[in-house]
């Protein structure tokens, strides 16, 4: 029982850590929009790409 408890509370970790890392990827994304509106859309190709990219990754590892 001690090993099952265990190994839950290691992938409660690794489900957290992941979350954790896509909240910082959407929150990323959003903070570079709003950059990207004050810069007057200047780097409009590459946020864009980004983003796309980042998404694309996070539907993968779903």
């Amino acid at each position: 029982m001690t090993k099952r408890s265990g190994l839950s509370i290691m992938q409660n970790r690794k489900v957290i850590l992941f979350f954790g890392s896509a909240l910082l990827e959407t929150l990323a994304n959003f903070v570079a929009v709003i950059a990207q509106a004050f810069l007057n859309f200047e780097i409009s190709n590459s946020t864009l790409r980004r983003r796309v990219l980042t998404k694309s990754v996070f539907l993968i590892c779903i």
